[in-house]
């Protein structure tokens, strides 16, 4: 059964948001995962919004993600 992961967070240093994103990337890679989907400016319907950057992550498996 696939597993998500799903990370919000706030942008404060788009060359080192950029940097970690070069190193991960592979190690998900690595462990079978993918980028489903991330978003930087959500359209909000109701309420505030404190993370505007989401981020969801697939791996096939629990033990595919505890292993990553």
């Amino acid at each position: 059964m696939p597993v998500y992961v799903i990370v919000q967070g706030k942008i404060e240093n788009r060359e080192l948001l950029d940097q970690y994103v070069a190193k991960v990337i592979p190690t998900i890679e690595c462990h079978q995962g993918r980028v489903v989907a991330f978003d930087e400016q959500p359209q909000v319907v109701e309420g505030p919004i404190e993370h505007p950057r989401t981020v969801i992550l697939e791996f096939p498996s629990m033990t595919a993600f505890h292993a990553w």
